[in-house]
């Protein structure tokens, strides 16, 4: 793994089950992290939990140089989660975000900086008219959203907004509490939300991706102004290789 690099991991999880891990996605973890991740109803819940803590731990290792056994991780005030420092560790620096929904499952790494991921499986029976306006959403992300020429259109951009919230509440640790004091519009310059939009003087250093497809909105952001963030798609079956530790996650 080339570690001067930042980069987004997509894992596609789909169809696997709890049956289909190797034993050491359950020996890498402690008991506690465990229970919390079995205790979903739902199986892919579960296997989406545990895969990101082993995936995690497995990027983290490669990205210090540490065994994934040997690492251990924190949880900030605002949910934010950190790796522990360890006198095995080596003098590089891992600042990591992570995020999933359905079976995808999105880890942000980078030795740059703050950094934040947030991906999205649309509802597509949302009703994104006047949703969340005067909530947690400001008057001019509402206005964006409700401009929309349709229905789709304005759909996708409401999870355009949502999932680049959450990346930059993430990236400064505030996570969802402080989705009601931030106006992407005071930060950025944009008419459209395609990983183009420019960053304002007062935070001229960020830089970010908003990723949109049929099946999913990522969205990711570093603290630094640097030219490219690769963004790296990965099969269950790959994904697999990497939590039994054959596989590295590279381009």
């Amino acid at each position: 793994m080339d570690w001067e690099q930042t980069k987004c991991y997509l894992f596609n999880l789909e169809g696997l089950t709890l049956a289909d891990l190797p034993s050491c996605a359950f020996n890498l973890l402690s008991k506690s992290e465990l229970e919390q991740c079995l205790c979903f109803d739902s199986e892919q819940d579960q296997v989406v939990h545990l895969c990101s803590r082993v995936l995690r731990r497995r990027l983290v290792s490669n990205a210090l140089g540490v065994p994934a056994a040997a690492l251990s991780f924190t949880v900030g005030s605002f949910g934010k989660p950190s790796v522990l420092p360890a006198q095995s560790m080596t003098t590089n620096r891992v600042e990591f975000s992570v995020s999933h929904s359905g079976h995808y499952l999105a880890i942000l790494m980078t030795p740059h900086g703050l950094c934040g991921v947030d991906i999205e499986t649309p509802d597509n029976s949302l009703d994104t008219t006047n949703i969340l306006a005067g909530t947690l959403l400001s008057a001019r992300e509402n206005d964006f959203i409700v401009s929309a020429s349709n229905r789709r259109e304005s759909l996708v951009r409401f999870y355009q907004v949502w999932t680049l919230k959450e990346a930059f509440l993430k990236a400064n640790g505030e996570g969802l509490s402080g989705l009601e004091k931030l106006d992407l519009f005071e930060y950025l310059d944009f008419h459209s939300l395609d990983g183009q939009a420019r960053a304002l003087s007062h935070w001229p250093n960020v830089t970010f991706r908003v990723h949109t497809s049929e099946h999913y909105v990522l969205s990711y952001l570093v603290d630094r102004d640097i030219d490219t963030l690769p963004f790296i798609k990965i099969s269950p079956s790959d994904s697999i290789r990497i939590i039994e530790g054959d596989g590295h996650a590279r381009p």
